[in-house]
């Protein structure tokens, strides 16, 4: 079974392929929130990103929340 920063990093590039950004596009759609460096450890799971960061990027990215999803909670 695969783990949520996998999960997290797979959904993330996904999302932001189809919608033809690179790496650098959502950097700057972000307000440079997030580096893209930092963005492709998140996509590639070697880093799990903060629930405001996964916020910021659905955000762009117009990501649907899944109802059946248990949330992220910061702190």
């Amino acid at each position: 079974m695969k783990g949520i920063v996998i999960i997290v990093g797979e959904r993330l590039r996904r999302f932001r392929l189809a919608r033809g950004m690179a790496l650098g596009d959502l950097e700057t759609a972000v307000d440079r929130l997030v580096s893209s460096q930092t963005l492709s450890k998140y996509e590639h799971g070697k880093l799990q990103p903060t629930a405001s960061e996964i916020k910021a990027s659905s955000g762009i990215l117009i990501i649907q929340r899944n109802p059946n999803v248990i949330p992220i909670v910061e702190g």
